[in-house]
Parts: structure tokens; sequence; C-alpha cells
């Protein structure tokens, strides 16, 4: 029997908050020069796509890395979706961040969505603020500041996990810089959230509950969740039809506790992509890809 104990000044499912964008993290590979891929996603309807990547974004380069962005904009005209844009606080510079935003308005894409930087509770970016919640909070501020004299409707994410070696993480955040939302991930490994291979929706529906306690978020400013599904290492332990079923549960327990961005991981390739794309150019729908149909009903 599994036990959860949770603290009863937890509220935030009573939170309403305007309406959600749902979308996923955009991949590497395969190109967005493959009509059919993008045709696949246009077919989803995301609201949202982060762009780049998950953790590659912190060393990565918007000049030399893939997608480019004009196959990214080619793929968001067709899709009809915002993009979230994150930057990278650890080996780019405030200056050349602007740039990319700058160069992406130009092909066409609005600014609206920034998150500063990856998972910043990573060996690298904890290295650089000296584990501070205050000092990243300073360099958000800002560079909020710098972009917002250019594009002045953005929202921006700030990450915001309390970690035990990090436990005063957002009230340090939040002591010098208030963002637009509250950046978190979630990743339940599927040994806790399972009874021999089916999901334990009312336990699964506590261990989301306890993350939020855990991690110092009270929804008091809004949280978009910018990357999300079951454990990303295996699902051998899930029966068929479970990794679908546990992520539609998944994701609309988070829309009905508050969430404001709810992206998935991800579009393509790996356990979790909504599509796989083989190496003729074909395209198949996986788990993740009908979980989000579903939601997107």
């Amino acid at each position: 029997m599994k036990k959860l104990f949770l603290v009863t000044t937890f509220f935030c499912a009573a939170i309403v908050c305007n309406a959600q964008l749902y979308g996923f993290n955009e991949n590497s590979y395969p190109a967005y020069d493959n009509k059919a891929f993008v045709d696949s996603i246009a077919a989803l309807h995301p609201d949202i796509i982060r762009y780049p990547q998950g953790k590659s974004t912190n060393f990565s380069d918007w000049k030399t890395d893939k997608p480019t962005l004009p196959s990214l904009a080619a793929m968001q005209r067709k899709v009809g979706c915002d993009i979230l844009f994150v930057l990278n606080m650890n080996s780019s510079t405030l200056a050349y961040q602007i740039e990319m935003l700058d160069s992406a308005n130009r092909l066409g894409i609005p600014i609206k969505y920034i998150e500063f930087a990856n998972e910043v509770s990573n060996d690298a970016l904890l290295k650089k603020f000296d584990s501070s919640g205050k000092k990243y909070g300073n360099e958000c501020k800002q560079w909020a500041k710098a972009i917002k004299l250019k594009y002045p409707k953005a929202k921006f994410g700030a990450w915001g996990e309390d970690k035990p070696d990090i436990p005063n993480w957002n009230k340090q955040l939040l002591s010098v810089y208030t963002p637009d939302a509250l950046v978190s991930h979630l990743y339940p490994n599927e040994g806790t959230i399972t009874n021999n291979g089916i999901i334990d929706t009312a336990f699964f529906s506590h261990w989301l509950e306890h993350s939020f306690e855990r991690n110092g978020i009270d929804f008091k400013i809004p949280v978009w969740i910018t990357e999300y599904n079951l454990n990303p290492d295996g699902l051998k332990l899930l029966k068929k039809g479970q990794h679908k079923s546990g992520l539609v549960f998944m994701t609309q327990k988070l829309a009905k506790m508050g969430c404001q961005m709810l992206i998935m991981h991800s579009l393509s390739q790996g356990i979790n992509g909504a599509f796989q794309v083989y190496d003729d150019g074909s395209v198949k729908m996986r788990p993740t890809g009908k979980a989000f149909k579903e939601v997107k009903k």
C-alpha cells in the first residue's frame, strides 16, 4: 500500500487560470523539411512548441544547431502555433539571445513566450549561479528588462523548483524578481505510480500534488510545465495502453490544478515521442501523440 502525506495548506486545485496552452518540446531530428512530419504535427493542433529542446538548450547555438530558425518558422506557419523560446543563459550572452529573438521575429515568429534557461538545477547552471535563486533572479530581471524594450508583450517564465540541495531557491528568486510564471518539469517513475502495470490514478493524483508542495510551488504565481511525460527511461512496467491513459490522466490533472502551459516531451523519436519518423520519411503516431490528440479534442 503506497502512502503519501500531504500538506493541508495545499490549495492549487482551487486556482482558476486562463485557458491552457498545450504543446510539445521540439526536436533536433528529423528536420522540418519532412512534409509528412510537419503535416502530422499540424493535425494535432498544438498551441505551442518549445524551442530549443531540453537540456541541450544550455549549450545551444541557434546559428549552427538544428532545426534552423527558417525551418522552425516554416513549421510554425504551417502548424499555426506559438513558440516558447528557451534562452541559453549558460554558454551564451544576452546580446546573442536577443539577436536570436530578432531573427525569429523577422522570419514572422511572434515573440510572446520566453523561458529563462532549461532546468537551472543542473550542474552547469547551478555552478554559474552559485546555487543562488537570488543570483539567477537578478540575471532574469536584467534580461527581461532588456527584452521588454523590444518585445513589451512578451511573457517570461523562470525556473521554480526547490530541491534538497537548494531548498530556498524559489524564496530567493522571488525576493528579487517576479516572473510571469514559475517553470517546472514532471517525470514520475512508472514504478511509483503503478500497481501490477496499471496506473494507480488515486496515488498518481496525490503524487502530482505533492510534487508541487515539495518543489515550493503554491500557484500564487502562474505555473508553466514546459516538460512532462511518464518515465523517459524505459516504461517497461506499464501494460499495453497504460502509457496513453496515464498521460491523459496526468494532463487533465495538471490542467485542473491550474497549470497555464502543458508541454509534453516530445515531438518525435524516443520512448516519449509523439511520432516516430523513419528513415524513409514515413511517420507513425505513438502513445504520446495519441494522448495529446485525446486531451485536445
